[in-house]
């Protein structure tokens, strides 16, 4: 029987990400969402060398679940 990988919490956002239509409203909403300026979520959440996103709080397994309701609901 073959393994099964877990994919890491950022790997899966890296991937959600991408099947973002509109990332600008979606930027908006994240930062709305969390209380974190914009620029703070281009520069360093979804900046392709860097994808930090905090861990505290639970940030990532709620982006997760935001991100996934995005994608669901975008037209």
């Amino acid at each position: 029987m073959k393994e099964v990988k877990e994919i890491s919490e950022i790997d899966n956002i890296k991937g959600l990400y991408k099947l973002i239509n509109n990332k600008d409203k979606f930027i908006q909403a994240i930062s709305d969402e969390f209380d974190v300026e914009v620029n703070t979520i281009k520069t360093n959440w979804f900046a392709p060398s860097k994808y930090y996103i905090p861990k505290k709080y639970r940030v990532r397994e709620r982006l997760i679940t935001i991100m996934q309701n995005w994608i669901r609901n975008q037209k």
